[in-house]
C-alpha cells in the first residue's frame, strides 16, 4: 500500500470520526448534550484527518 492511499485512508477515517461524534445525539448513540466523549471523537479526528492528509499530500522528500 502506497503512503499516499495510507494517508487518504487514515484521513477518511479521521472525517468519519468527526461526523460520528457530532451527530451522536441525532442517530442515537449519545447521551444527550455535546458530552466529554463526542468532544473528544471530534479533536482526535480532526487531528487523524490533518495527519492523514498531510501523508497524503506532502512532497516526498527522496
Amino acid at each position: 500500500m502506497s503512503r499516499k492511499t495510507l494517508g487518504i485512508i487514515v484521513a477518511v477515517l479521521g472525517v468519519a470520526l468527526i461526523v460520528i461524534s457530532a451527530l451522536a445525539d441525532v442517530i442515537g448513540i449519545g447521551g444527550g448534550g455535546f458530552g466529554f466523549r463526542q468532544i473528544a471523537g471530534v479533536v482526535v479526528g480532526a487531528f487523524a484527518a490533518g495527519f492523514g492528509g498531510l501523508v497524503a499530500f506532502r512532497e516526498s522528500s527522496s
